[in-house]
């Protein structure tokens, strides 16, 4: 297979697909639909935080702790320098996803 030399978007992705397994164009989008939510479902707070698409890719859910901050705190501004209270803030979560590559999508070659 010879690589792209322009972004895929999601039709001409959509297109690519269903010629080369032979479907119609309306079907593989339902199935990258489905791929969609079985993904949302995983990466969920309450969900298990992890979906392998096998010899694709790896999702994982990184969550971050946000420390509470209360109000009146002096706290630095670090592009001034200049000291200042700060309103505060409730303790939380941030999170992110991580994507790694695996199978052969990570044995694919580079040059």
């Amino acid at each position: 297979m010879k690589p792209y030399s322009t972004k895929l978007t999601k039709g001409p992705f959509l297109a690519e697909i269903a010629q080369k397994v032979d479907l119609s164009r309306k079907d593989v989008a339902n199935v990258v639909d489905a791929i969609a939510e079985l993904a949302q479902a995983c990466l969920h707070k309450k969900g298990v935080g992890e979906l392998t698409i096998p010899g694709i890719v790896k999702l994982q859910r990184v969550e971050k702790t946000i420390p509470a901050i209360k109000a009146g705190t002096m706290v630095r501004n670090p592009f001034t320098g200049e000291e200042s209270a700060h309103p505060g803030r409730k303790a939380g979560v941030k999170f992110k996803v991580k994507a790694s590559a695996v199978g052969a999508v990570r044995s694919a070659p580079q040059a």
